[in-house]
């Protein structure tokens, strides 16, 4: 009877029949298994509830270890995950914040005086390169044109007088000593200067003097103290290599024989290329009435042309020779190598 009451009492004690223990546990891991799923469920929450802050706030969220255990304890007690399905949204979130966030925004450039003064320097260097580009090419084919267009009106001018345009018999009698013209006044004009070698239309006027304004910058200038065209001695003229129409840009390419004419208004002086040499600056003796010889006394009639060297710069100058050959008096017509010019600029006017 005790053991009875005691079995009623005391269920289980005592007992050590299998079922006894089968129905203990149950009971015991029911509770246990409930309250580690109240802790993750808990868990859980609190982890969505900070991503949908984070969300909100377009941070990413900070990874909980404990909520990431509490949802994955969750996930593994509530139902089993296929090995080929896709992450969940809570695993999704916590192995990838940067994807809820994005990335932070970049912070501006900072402005350094070395970047602005860099930035001025590249900028004069463009302006810098662009005048010179207008200086040497552009401004040299727009005032070469208006050189080339004055020494025509200037050929027009002295062919509206009714002499002969065609070109001089090649077996023309000898025309005799040349015709010298006074020296004009500084800046007026003397001649044409025509080099078949620069070109078949080439022609440049040239004016008495050699200033930098009046006479060079819009054309070829004559030494004043030297010799004019078809004279004993020196006829020695200068202009630009570079710049100001560069009406000297192709001295150096003149070869041995090539005809040099000098056109004024009593006809055409033929002279013939030699040779050249190089100066410093102050080498005038190449302006004496005998070149190089100060004090000379001159017999020949001699051509000198001087220009900048190297092209760009004046550290030296470039001397081409020429020596007198013969003369086209103007009512004979023109030398038969430029009679096409002639010809062209009579029809022009």
């Amino acid at each position: 009877m005790s053991d009875d009451l005691d079995r009623l009492l005391n269920p289980g004690s005592g007992d050590d029949s299998p079922g006894a223990a089968v129905e203990r546990v149950p009971v015991e891991g029911g509770r246990v298994a409930r309250r580690q799923a109240e802790k993750a469920e808990l868990a859980a929450k609190k982890s969505r509830k900070r991503e949908k802050v984070a969300k909100r706030e377009k941070v990413a969220p900070v990874a909980d270890v404990a909520g990431a255990a509490a949802s994955t304890a969750v996930l593994a007690t509530a139902a089993p995950v296929p090995a080929d399905a896709a992450p969940s949204t809570e695993v999704a979130m916590l192995a990838s914040p940067a994807s809820a966030g994005g990335a932070p925004p970049r912070k501006p450039p900072r402005v350094s005086v070395v970047g602005v003064l860099g930035e001025l320097l590249i900028t004069a260097g463009v302006v810098v390169l662009m005048f010179l580009g207008w200086q040497i090419w552009i401004n040299d084919l727009i005032v070469g044109n208006e050189q080339q267009n004055e020494a025509q009106e200037l050929t027009q001018s002295w062919t509206d007088k009714g002499e002969a345009v065609a070109a001089a018999p090649v077996d023309r009698p000898d025309p005799g000593p040349p015709p010298v013209a006074e020296a004009p006044g500084n800046a007026e004009t003397i001649a044409n200067l025509i080099i078949p070698r620069f070109g078949a239309d080439w022609v440049r006027t040239i004016r008495q003097g050699v200033g930098i304004n009046d006479v060079l910058n819009i054309g070829i200038g004559h030494y004043p103290e030297t010799q004019m065209p078809g004279e004993v001695g020196n006829f020695a003229i200068a202009g630009h290599r570079t710049g100001w129409g560069a009406p000297l840009a192709d001295v150096v390419s003149l070869e041995v024989g090539d005809s040099i004419y000098i056109e004024t208004e009593d006809g055409w002086y033929r002279y013939e290329y030699r040779s050249h040499e190089y100066v410093m600056p102050t080498g005038i003796e190449v302006l004496e009435a005998v070149p190089q010889i100060v004090g000379g006394t001159a017999t020949d009639r001699i051509i000198t042309i001087t220009s900048c060297n190297p092209p760009l710069t004046a550290a030296e100058r470039v001397i081409s020779y020429g020596v007198y050959d013969t003369w086209y008096p103007r009512a004979g017509g023109p030398p038969p190598e430029i009679a096409g010019l002639v010809q062209a600029a009579a029809a022009a006017g």
